[in-house]
Formats: structure tokens, sequence, C-alpha cells
């Protein structure tokens, strides 16, 4: 059964994916989990490195935002100054490595899982001829992987990467591209997201931004969303 009490403006939010033409969604931790991929593709690299000890928490902070940001954000909270431009490029690129191995493994598969309610929720807006596309932080590399690893690819009309942008979240740019895809204007459409720099990204860029809530894990960033769910299938 839906748990509706953590929910917040549902009325409003199923009003306004009702009447928007295009739906664009963040992807890790909005509509599938791979955070433990993620999270240690950063805690890897700086323990290996500086001995710095990355916890979920830690990663929790920035998550959603481009590789050297989150890199240089964890590294001065621990360590008190910048990371050199050498050693943050050294540490994309190990953290980068460490990824790519858990991607292209035969595990990774195992390691996806859907958000509540996602898959019905794709269908249904096909059905109504929804324009869906994804924007995301992860490269352009790996984006169609995950999404086939996960069953979720063939849902998608379009992909924003992180190399298709100059600034990536919480810069708007990259949800202004997704509208593009379309012809649409960013303010015409539904962003869904789960972090502080992904609503941030949604809200500058005009877009009403719904916030995808897991109990615990990211209470406080949805909290400056525009309507909050627990499951896709409050919208439907």
């Amino acid at each position: 059964m839906q748990d509706l009490s953590l929910t917040y403006n549902l009325d409003r939010a199923k009003e306004q994916v009702s009447i928007s033409s295009t739906l664009l969604f963040d992807m890790n931790n909005t509509i599938l989990y791979m955070d433990k991929v993620d999270w240690y593709s950063y805690r890897v690299p700086l323990l290996k490195n500086f001995n710095i000890v990355i916890t979920y928490r830690d990663y929790l902070q920035y998550a959603g935002a481009r590789r050297g940001y989150i890199l240089q954000k964890l590294y001065k909270d621990k360590i008190g100054k910048d990371l050199n431009k050498d050693k943050l490029r050294l540490l994309i690129k190990q953290g980068r490595e460490f990824k790519s191995k858990v991607l292209l493994s035969q595990d990774f598969k195992n390691m996806v899982h859907l958000l509540p309610g996602i898959k019905e929720f794709l269908a249904w807006a096909k059905n109504n001829n929804k324009n869906l596309a994804v924007v995301t932080s992860t490269s352009k590399r790996y984006t169609p992987l995950i999404l086939k690893s996960a069953g979720l690819y063939d849902f998608f009309d379009g992909t924003i990467t992180a190399d298709d942008v100059f600034c990536g979240k919480p810069c708007a740019e990259p949800f202004i591209k997704g509208a593009e895809l379309f012809g649409v204007q960013s303010k015409d459409t539904i962003v869904f997201e789960d972090s502080f720099p992904g609503i941030e990204a949604g809200k500058n860029a005009g877009a009403f931004v719904i916030g995808v809530l897991t109990p615990g894990r990211n209470d406080k960033a949805v909290k400056n969303a525009d309507a909050i769910i627990t499951d896709f299938r409050q919208l439907m």
C-alpha cells in the first residue's frame, strides 16, 4: 500500500503532470538505485590517495552534482583546503575507472533496483503521449547501459548527460537542454529529482519540481521541491 503521509502538494503535482507534455527525470536514486556503486567510486580513490574515509552520509550531501565538484567538496570537508588540479584529475580518473569496472561486470544488473512504481508510471506516461527524457550527471557512455540494465531504456525518448552540458547541476542548463529536445521551454516541464543540486537545477530552470523521497535517505533535500512523492503511482 502506498504511504501518503510523507507526500506534499500531491494534488498539485498530479495536476501539473496531467497538463505537461514533457517529463524530465534524474536517473540515480530518482528512477533507479545504484547508490553503493556511486558512493564507492568516490570512497575508493579518496581512501587510496589520502586515507580519507567517506561515509554514505558524506556522499549524500552532494549526490547529483558533477564528479569533480563532489570530490572537491568531500576533500575540503575532511581536510579543510582545496584539492589541486592534478590531484583532482587523478581522483576523477580513478573514480571513473572503478565505476566503469563495476558497470561492465556481470554482477552490475543485480545491483540496480527500481524506485517504487516507476515502470507503471512510465508506461502510463507513454500511453498518454508524454515526452520523456533522462537528465543525469552520469556520462553518455554509461547512461544507456544503466537504463538497459534497469529495463527502462525503451521508455525514454532522449537523454541529457554530463557530456552534453557545460555547467552541470545545480546549473539550469541540463534541464533547459532536456526541454529543448522536445522544442519546449523548461518552465513548461516537470522535473523529477532526489538531491539538493538536482532540485536546485530544476528550480533554476523554472520547472515544476517533484521531489522523489526515499525516507531516511534524502528527507532534507526534497523539502525544497514543489511537491513530494514516495511512489510514482501516486501521480497516476
